[in-house]
């Protein structure tokens, strides 16, 4: 077995006036596997250690995703604290030491995402600052970068935007440094490097673009280091997080590497001493508007040595003093424009290790003296042309050797090194022949004289592991697991972005589910044990998941659903098939229908993501606008069809940027902006569009209001703000996957926070008619609603009222019609109800009655 990406889960519950009364059966066990949640963030952070315990997130099944530490052994885990009391996660991430303390990202339920420190303890477990006040998030990107005695972070306080902050690990010593775009836009700080005193991070001014910015922790020591491609355009990318590809590097002598375009050499290696007239294009690799392709920035042995390109040698490994004529190649392992890709090099004393490819050995780990003679394949791990190397290589040195997974043709475990054929080779047995490499988290930490890393076991959970090095010396020390579910939590709560995961299909319902065997796919169910049966294993070789969710039934019998590409389904395992037998645009979730067209974003690699319909034939499925011509992508997504238009968001900026609402009639005039919500181009980005017969509901924000409820006509002068709910620029609206909206008859229904806890809010479409429905939980925590969905003249949604839990509740629009529908776990735990579809006359949705874990039921 393996862990769940996501798969669905179910309790129907009949919509009368006696439906709290109702029992529930469950329809199916789709996985009766022992399974919990670990996770690996995209940016590292993923552990931390500190006075011998080892920090790290993971879900028991009974708590949620939490801050967990351990020892390292058999025994020595423990959660350090409940931060999201319950069920609910507090989904810490980004650990950092400092000090004495760790620093990391959490939510409590009574704040958003914001800073927390840690000294191990449950008692000294707190929340450092609560930067924008109540649920919105404070803490922005993944960059927390501690610098001496302070650590910086970009943060957003509601005011000033996504701007530089500092913290020495207290309240009133957390602070913004500067605001370095004035008003709400936000600079997006990301703070990269720290050596000397100063810290090296990418800022976005509003003026000069994305470039590389200097400072000290002051407002006057923070300046801009040079306006590389000058005027607005920016000369580096943002990242949102630490890139594992290191694209820059702070050496030990105080001179600054990165990588940078000026408009006219394409993304070269850049050097810097700290100066304006000091920062210079370093390497011109490929010359010309042409990108050079410099990653894996290490210092070692006075200097830099990283992946570099040449039009020659291709990518190999080079080495530079921080002068032109002292940037050289330093071996040419795979001779000729191909190259050998050199991958993460990493030094353990005398030696700089890395994987790389050669025609011959495939990519195997080499190492390199610094000299081309000095550079040799270490070992042919796995021999032949077949690879040793597995995806993201890391690499982590551990008493004087190189500690790395490797996968000999047996399976990928851990392996060690002294840079010598015979001193490598592989000490542990992980079991790894039903585990992918997929579900290796990318990342090695040390702790002391161990190094801590996950990976999925036999059962299927994502457990803690931690080795010392020596044969025998790996073991598992945390195994999360403790109830079974054929469903866990994803890192995000709430994989949905792209759809709805159940979908009707005649008096049957379509849902993707994961069975342990065929990875994530298209399922049916009539709701009985025996007619809930798997479509089709759409990705047969792919043993994690096939991406299946969301269904178009087309009226005639038929049903289109999307997986990466077009699929025909009749409700049966034979007639379930790829609409193109060869070729065909990619397809992707969501699919809509207009009368006998349904739409979709689609994919082909001379438009890139653009607006498609399809009538249910290959013949008729087509481009309708190409919105950023070329292969560039305006990357349409919520597609949400009224009675005759089709309303989606699309990027239509030259850089990814100016997010608005558009709409489509289906032809290529047809297809128009709405409104420029947020003039410009910056992005209002639209969200948890909403149909209510020709009208739109929506979540925007206008670059003053914050993120609010908005409604639209179809027309400029008929798309306006309904109301101001948290005054000012904060938002009282927070996007997220998992809170949906909900119309019931002429009502539409929203969670919103107005400074006093998220509630139940409802609107007729004016502002006079906006209004909250219930303080369902009162105080500054609130009911959190999610999940809201119509059923007849009553809406149902998910909510904690502080007594029993998130439970099911239902609601008539009136305060004393909102009221607990049912407490499917009794007492103050959570039965935690999502994905709720309406079908006929039975409410489906996901529950747990704390035995089974989360299984479909009806």
């Amino acid at each position: 077995m393996k862990p769940r990406i996501l798969a669905p889960w179910a309790f129907a519950l009949l919509l009368t006036p006696a439906a709290v009364a109702q029992p529930a059966f469950q329809v199916a066990d789709l996985n009766t596997s022992q399974e919990s949640f670990s996770f690996a963030p995209l940016f590292g952070g993923l552990f931390a250690a500190l006075d011998g315990a080892f920090f790290f997130a993971s879900d028991d099944g009974i708590h949620g995703i939490e801050l967990w530490k351990t020892d390292g052994s058999a025994a020595g885990a423990s959660l350090v604290r409940d931060i999201c009391p319950g069920a609910c996660s507090s989904l810490p991430m980004i650990f950092r030491q400092f000090g004495d303390r760790i620093l990391f990202f959490a939510r409590d339920g009574a704040h958003g995402s914001e800073l927390w420190s840690t000294d191990g303890t449950a008692a000294g477990t707190v929340l450092v600052r609560d930067v924008h006040a109540g649920l919105s998030h404070g803490t922005t990107t993944a960059w927390l970068l501690p610098a001496g005695e302070v650590a910086f972070f970009s943060a957003d306080d509601g005011v000033h935007g996504s701007e530089l902050w500092k913290t020495d690990g207290t309240e009133e010593g957390t602070l913004l440094v500067a605001d370095l775009n004035p008003g709400p836009a936000g600079s997006d700080p990301e703070p990269t490097l720290h050596q000397g005193g100063l810290t090296f991070l990418t800022v976005d001014d509003g003026v000069h673009g994305r470039e590389p910015w200097l400072t000290d922790g002051t407002l006057s020591g923070t300046r801009l280091l040079k306006d590389i491609n000058p005027g607005p355009g920016s000369s580096i990318q943002m990242y949102q997080g630490p890139s594992i590809f290191k694209y820059s590097a702070f050496t030990s002598w105080g001179r600054l590497f990165f990588i940078a375009e000026d408009g006219l050499h394409g993304r070269e290696l850049w050097t810097s001493d700290g100066t304006t007239d000091g920062t210079v294009l370093l390497r011109d690799a490929a010359p010309g508007g042409s990108n050079g392709f410099s990653y894996f920035l290490t210092e070692w042995n006075g200097a830099v040595y990283f992946s570099g390109s040449d039009p020659a040698t291709g990518n190999e490994l080079w080495r530079t003093d921080g002068t032109p004529e002292g940037t050289t190649l330093v071996a040419d392992i795979n001779p000729g424009p191909e190259g050998s890709t050199p991958q993460n090099p990493t030094a353990v004393g005398d030696h700089l290790f890395f994987f790389a490819y050669d025609p011959l050995l495939g990519i195997e780990l080499w190492v390199t003296d610094g000299t081309a003679a000095g550079t040799r394949l270490v070992k042919d791990i796995r021999p032949g042309t077949a690879s040793s190397w597995w995806i993201f290589s890391p690499l982590c040195e551990l008493q004087d050797r190189l500690l790395f997974f490797a996968d000999d043709g047996g399976g990928t475990e851990v392996w060690v090194s002294d840079g010598s054929e015979a001193g490598t080779f592989e000490i542990s047995a992980m079991s790894p022949a039903a585990i992918p490499d997929s579900l290796r988290f990318p990342f090695l930490t040390k702790a002391g004289g161990d190094v801590f890393f996950m990976t999925a076991d036999e059962n299927g959970s994502a457990d803690l592991w931690v080795t010392n090095g020596s044969l025998g010396g790996t073991r598992r020390v945390f195994d999360p697991h403790t109830q079974t579910s054929s469903h866990v939590l994803d890192f995000f709560e709430g994989s949905l972005a792209y759809g709805p995961s159940w979908s009707k299909l005649g008096s049957q319902l379509f849902f993707p589910a994961e069975d342990g065997l065929t990875g994530l796919n298209p399922w049916i169910t009539d709701g009985t044990a025996a007619g809930t049966v798997l479509l089709a294993d759409v990705i047969p070789d792919d043993a994690v998941h096939g991406n299946a969710s969301g269904m178009v039934d087309l009226g005639d019998g038929r049903a289109l659903f999307a997986t990466g590409a077009l699929w025909e389904t009749d409700g049966t395992p034979a007639g379930t098939a790829p609409l193109f037998a060869a070729g065909g645009p990619e397809a992707w979730q969501p699919m809509v229908r207009i009368g006998g067209s349904v739409f979709f974003t689609g994919s082909t690699p001379a438009s890139g993501q653009e607006l498609w319909k399809t009538d249910g034939t290959a013949p008729g499925t087509a481009l309708i606008a190409d919105l950023r011509p070329g292969n560039a992508s305006s990357a349409p997504g919520q597609l949400t069809a009224t009675k005759e238009t089709l309303f989606f968001t699309a990027y239509t900026g030259a850089v990814s940027g100016d997010n608005e609402l558009w709409k489509s009639d289906g032809t290529e005039a047809g297809t128009v902006r709405v409104r420029d919500i947020q003039p410009g181009p910056a992005s209002s980005s639209p969200d948890h569009l909403t149909p209510l017969e020709r009208r739109l509901f929506f979540a925007a924000d206008d670059g003053a209001s914050g993120r609010e409820p908005w409604v639209s006509d179809g027309t400029e002068a008929g798309t306006f703000r309904l109301r101001d709910i948290a005054p000012g620029p904060a938002s009282s609206i927070v996007s997220s996957t998992y809170e949906r909206f909900a119309v019931v008859g002429s009502t539409f229904f929203f969670p919103a926070a107005d400074g006093d806890g998220e509630e139940l809010w409802a609107t007729d479409g004016t502002p006079a008619g906006t209004r909250r429905v219930r303080d369902v939980r009162p105080g500054p925590r609130g009911a959190e609603p999610r999940w809201l969905t119509a059923a007849g003249d009553r809406l149902f949604f998910a909510a904690d009222d502080g007594a029993h839990g998130r439970e099911l509740w239902v609601s008539d629009g009136t305060e004393a019609g909102t009221v607990l529908a049912a407490d499917l776990l009794p007492g103050s735990e959570s039965g935690l109800p999502r994905d709720l579809t309406a079908v006929g006359g039975t409410m489906i949705f996901s529950a747990t009655d704390g035995v089974h874990g989360v299984e479909p039921w009806a």
